[in-house]
């Protein structure tokens, strides 16, 4: 079988609603493919499994292994399946991910998975505040810097939202797009009026279209809210 076969292959899967075991037969075969492709889209395909409470625990067990794959675009895959898996073994490969990850895209996704899953594993998050805070002292890229405010917000770090905020004034187009899909995921109802007046600000002067998009989808949910 080619690689674009294996890769239709797997593909094929993502639209089935109830995964079985012979679905997962099929990513377990490919996992370990010598084309880093194929093996990106099986790690994606298992948090399919995880969403589809579907071999869960093998599933977890062959994201671990992943995570030490010599691609990055695999690790990135991999890491942002993993938020799907909100335990204490993920949380801890994540952690060491955003230490030791050389990779900025790679990096920033792992970023975003801990964070999802130490806010749902825990109430308190003083601990994970200063770790996040640490990382942003020594944290070059910005993209890297943006998730861990996504972070901050999250844990209830009250300074997080203007610093968010801030990035929309980037001149990557990218990051605006970045903040605006962050805060539609985890706008707090307090926040809705400081954010649709960001929005508001950033649609009098933009001009690139995708982000003129995002900043409309955001501001049509502030209004539903």
């Amino acid at each position: 079988m080619t690689d674009n076969e294996k890769i239709s292959l797997i593909d094929s899967m993502e639209d089935i609603n109830n995964l079985t075991d012979e679905h997962f037969g099929i990513v377990l075969k490919y996992v370990s493919d010598k084309d880093s492709f194929v093996r990106s889209r099986c790690a994606y395909m298992l948090g399919e499994f995880m969403l589809a409470e579907r071999k869960t625990k093998e599933a977890l067990n062959l994201l671990l292994d992943l995570c030490s794959d010599k691609d990055a675009f695999v690790r990135t895959e991999v890491y942002d399946s993993l938020s799907l898996f909100p335990n204490k073994r993920a949380e801890c490969l994540l952690y060491q991910a955003i230490l030791n990850e050389p990779d900025e895209l790679a990096r920033s996704y792992a970023v975003l998975a801990w964070s999802d899953i130490v806010f749902c594993l825990h109430e308190t998050h003083d601990d994970d505040i200063k770790f996040l805070l640490d990382t942003l002292g020594k944290e070059k890229s910005e993209m890297c810097r943006l998730d861990c405010w996504y972070g901050l917000y999250l844990f209830g770090y009250g300074q997080a939202l203007s610093h968010i905020l801030g990035f929309l004034r980037s001149e990557d187009y990218c990051k605006r797009c970045a903040v605006l899909n962050l805060l539609s995921d985890i706008m707090r109802d307090e926040d809705k009026d400081i954010i649709m007046s960001a929005v508001e600000e950033l649609l009098q002067t933009e001009e690139t279209i995708a982000v003129k998009c995002d900043a409309e989808k955001l501001s049509t949910l502030i209004a539903d809210m």
